[in-house]
């Protein structure tokens, strides 16, 4: 998700700290067991001795989710690719869920052998569901006992993340029934939820310094907008245009007041019709946390928008109690997110079933059961996550556990859609290099890039580009460079190889050597060209509704297309990307740079007027979109009937 100018933080971001880290004495533990073997992986890259932050109290209480590994992984892996390849005879013949726990899953014998060992431990070990994972909740003291390790405190960014300092260890006996430790290291994901300034906290934007230009731009506040001179925001393209100052592009607008229902239908050409509304198909939201106004916020919305509301039974909740508030982002930073995944799936496919997964917290392992539990429910066919992280501060064995769950989803014909990010490439977020997001970057999901769109008010397309917003300032009779404002993740994974269906369509130059290129497709995302929602943040101020973006709107929205397709060609289409790459020039319509932009009405850190322009797809980082496959929006956007039929 993503909110207008000047963006926030979106992922874990800034400066690991060079100055200022605490001189500690190593810890002792007791030596492991000759016949202990080390988790390759378990240690992520950023926890480094350079960027010790400090220790970990040996009594806080630390819950962990101990994830196993499948009973045969290189047959599921070859499972899940042959059923997702329109070229191959499997094409199609998906398992249940049932089915694959029964041929894939860990076995009882192998789940309670890791649960004695852990309570031999003294950690009080439970068995999850179905056996996939060991649960246990113990203080930092017995886990550091318990796997060899030292706990310890790390600077990452702005952030201060718990790690363990060397891999972990256990014995040879379970070893291998073992992907991951999760829950020793602090990973949270962030949601990819984006708002215009103009619905920002001014704390968050207060004088932070463009990139260029030496001031920062912040929300208009209590400076209204000149009306006089037409200021106020568009619902759709051309309908206000400020001529206080020059226009900077051909195609240009005022920033849209957030496009709605029948805006969305006609901007994808699909949602309407009883045939191609999704009706028959589920899909699984997974966010972090449950609101207590959901689904009445979105009804209300609904009823406002011309969009019919949920009927009985069409909403079902599979949240994960209780919420546990303290570890990252707070239940109110993802009450956005989770009305705009219910609300723009439902605008797109408002036939279809929703089933709402919200984790425990935002931590990496919570998300990952979250999407383990949207896997195994046999009714649902898709799953839009709308969060992430730079895959550079994920551990292997997480990617590995993760990569465990998406596989499962496409051997069960679920199709999964992770948003690349709102951060572009991260460098603006203080990384030294580039890196994309994760989970988009896994080989087993559809990675969805961001759009800008201008919509005109007959429904065709003055623009449509890719979301790379940077803002300009009118100011001494020309328009000065205020730098990157938010953007669509992309990128080459370091960690992921480059799949099959992309080779020979991705070039080259997106691959980084070999890699798994992201995003894959795109979607609505810029929030000025953005979607209206409405909802309770939970935070006292009641109900309201505000245009919002991101890729966390794209996601929903490539769901509901699914959920569409699959309606009219009567089946599962499963993991998407083998058929996007294969019938991408007819089913999706080429994304390409267009110059366009909007106008905003901004201010400085003192709350004086400022007249911007929103440039869109311009490369102020190494993303931008092109003809044929980017690092933006991928192969393209959804082309209306074609896709329908086509994908």
């Amino acid at each position: 998700m993503r909110r207008r100018l000047r963006y926030g933080l979106s992922a874990v971001a800034g400066t690991a700290l060079a100055a200022g880290v605490l001189a500690l004495p190593a810890a002792a533990h007791p030596a492991p067991q000759a016949s202990s073997l080390a988790v390759t992986g378990s240690v992520p890259a950023w926890a480094t001795p350079g960027a010790t932050a400090g220790s970990v109290s040996s009594t806080q209480q630390i819950h962990i989710s101990v994830a196993l590994a499948l009973r045969d992984q290189a047959g599921a892996t070859r499972f899940a690719a042959a059923v997702s390849d329109p070229s191959n005879a499997q094409y199609g013949h998906f398992l249940t869920p049932a089915a694959f726990r029964a041929q894939y899953y860990p076995t009882a014998a192998q789940a309670k052998a890791v649960a004695n060992w852990m309570s031999a431990k003294g950690l009080h070990a439970a068995v999850g569901e179905y056996n996939r994972t060991v649960e246990a909740t113990a203080s930092a003291g017995a886990l550091q006992s318990a796997f060899g390790t030292t706990l310890r405190t790390f600077h990452v960014g702005t952030q201060v993340l718990r790690a363990p300092a060397s891999a972990v260890k256990l014995p040879a006996s379970i070893a291998r029934s073992v992907v991951d430790v999760g829950g020793l290291a602090q990973i949270p994901l962030r949601s990819f939820t984006a708002r215009t300034m103009t619905h920002r906290s001014p704390a968050l934007n207060g004088g932070a310094p463009a990139r260029q230009g030496g001031y920062g731009l912040n929300p208009r506040g209590q400076a209204a907008p000149n009306s006089a001179n037409n200021q106020n925001c568009s619902h759709y393209y051309n309908e206000n245009l400020y001529t206080g100052v020059p226009k900077k592009y051909t195609i240009e607008t005022n920033y849209i007041c957030g496009y709605v229902g029948s805006q969305i239908n006609k901007m994808y050409g699909m949602g309407t019709s009883t045939a191609s509304n999704g009706t028959g198909q589920t899909i699984a939201i997974v966010d972090a946390y449950k609101s207590a106004t959901q689904p009445a916020d979105a009804n209300r919305y609904f009823a406002g928008h011309g969009v019919a509301p949920f009927t009985p039974g069409q909403y079902t909740d599979g949240s994960f109690a209780p919420m546990v508030t303290n570890q990252c982002q707070a239940p109110s930073a993802w009450a956005g997110e989770e009305a705009l995944d219910i609300e723009a799936a439902h605008t797109l496919a408002p036939g279809a079933k929703q089933y709402y997964v919200g984790a425990a917290n935002c931590l990496d392992a919570n998300l990952q059961a979250a999407v383990t539990k949207a896997a195994n429910n046999a009714n649902v066919s898709i799953i839009s996550n709308s969060y992430g992280g730079p895959e550079s501060q994920e551990s292997l064995t997480s990617l590995r556990s993760w990569n465990n769950v998406l596989v499962q989803a496409a051997a069960q014909g679920q199709s999964v859609f992770f948003s690349s990010g709102d951060s572009g490439d991260f460098t603006d977020n203080g990384l030294s290099s580039p890196t994309s997001s994760f989970p988009a970057t896994s080989p087993w999901v559809t990675a969805v890039g961001g759009t800008s769109v201008l919509e005109t008010n007959t429904g065709t397309l003055a623009a449509e580009t890719g979301w790379e917003s940077n803002a300009y300032v009118y100011s001494g009779g020309g328009y000065q460079d205020f730098g990157f404002q938010g953007g669509a993740g992309g990128g080459p994974s370091h960690t992921q190889t480059e799949p099959s269906w992309q080779k020979n369509v991705v070039p080259a130059q997106y691959t980084g050597g070999g890699h798994r290129a992201t995003p894959d497709i795109g979607a609505l995302a810029d929030p000025y060209t953005g979607f209206l929602i409405g909802y309770n943040p939970g935070d006292g101020s009641g109900y309201a509704e505000s245009d919002i973006g991101g890729t966390s709107l794209a996601s929903p929205l490539l769901a509901a297309a699914t959920a569409d397709a699959q309606q009219v060609q009567r089946k599962r289409l499963g993991l998407l990307t083998p058929a996007i790459y294969t019938r991408y020039r007819t089913a999706l319509r080429d994304v390409k740079h267009v110059a366009s932009g909007e106008y905003f009405p901004a201010a400085d850190s003192q709350g004086n007027p400022l007249n911007a322009v929103i440039g869109n797809d311009v490369k102020s980082q190494t993303l931008q979109a092109a003809v044929g496959y980017d690092n933006v929006t991928g192969m393209g956007s959804p082309n209306g009937a074609a896709w329908l039929t086509g994908i």
